[in-house]
């Protein structure tokens, strides 16, 4: 089966005999992300990125709460809540 640049085969989802497939497109794969960070991204680190971006609270709490609208957006919620997440852990070990 051929696979189009947009969509990431799951193979989580796929039994032994390749049965029952399921492609997942960036967006499934970006709110998965999100949703996956949520619970670790802090008060501050929503001020930080507030401050540094020119998206709003309501915008931010959307994409944290899985609702992807923009591919590109959730990018760099994701790679900045990532980076802050790991600066604190860091700190704590």
């Amino acid at each position: 089966m051929k696979s189009d640049k947009r969509t990431i085969k799951n193979s989580s989802m796929q039994d032994e005999q390749g049965a029952g497939k399921k492609e997942l497109t960036q967006s499934d794969v970006l709110k998965q992300e999100l949703l996956k960070i949520a619970p670790d991204v802090t008060k501050a680190d929503r001020i930080a990125f507030l401050s540094s971006h020119a998206i709003k609270k309501t915008t931010l709490s959307n994409y944290l709460n899985g609702k992807v609208s923009d591919n590109d957006t959730a990018v760099i919620i994701i790679k900045f809540m990532k980076d802050r997440i790991q600066q604190r852990f860091k700190q704590i070990a």
